[in-house]
Parts: structure tokens; C-alpha cells; sequence
């Protein structure tokens, strides 16, 4: 039974630092999208840059995000776009 309980943690503690990792490539590639958000942006670069497969990656963005990436890219641009435009009015 202790060995059980034991490999019970170590499933435990594998899951939380795999979540720990996907926490850092999400941070990566969302970090990525802020410099480049200008470029042409897809899955597949994305997921290249932190040496994911773009399924994976499109998994862990949503899951973390609560959206999937295109349209965080989308967000992401407008939002940024309407700051421009506002202060370029107020300027």
C-alpha cells in the first residue's frame, strides 16, 4: 500500500511540474507574441520556438489562456492597435 501511495506522489508531483513547464512555454511563447506581434504569426512557428508540437502547444495556451492562440494574437493586436491610435488622437 506505501508503494502505491508513494507512486500516487510521484504521479502528482510529475503532473505539477509538467504543468510547471507548460506554465513556461505558455509564458514564452505569449512573451514571443508581445515582441513580434507585427510578424506573421502561426502555430506551428510558435510551437517551434519552445520545441513543442503545435497540437500540444495549442492544448496548454488554451488551458492556461482560457483561449486558443490565434485568437489571443487577434486580442493581443487590436488592443494594441486601439493604445496606438488613442494616443496618437491625444497626442
Amino acid at each position: 500500500r506505501d508503494v502505491e501511495r508513494s507512486r500516487g506522489l510521484g504521479d502528482v508531483y510529475k503532473r505539477q511540474r509538467s504543468m510547471s513547464e507548460s506554465r513556461d512555454e505558455v509564458a514564452a511563447v505569449k512573451n514571443y507574441i508581445y515582441n513580434h506581434y507585427a510578424e506573421d504569426l502561426n502555430l506551428e512557428t510558435l510551437a517551434e520556438k519552445v520545441y513543442l508540437s503545435s497540437g500540444y502547444l495549442s492544448f496548454i495556451f488554451k488551458k492556461e489562456t482560457g483561449m486558443n492562440l490565434n485568437r489571443f494574437i487577434r486580442v493581443f493586436r487590436m488592443e494594441n492597435w486601439q493604445w496606438h491610435l488613442v494616443t496618437r488622437m491625444l497626442g
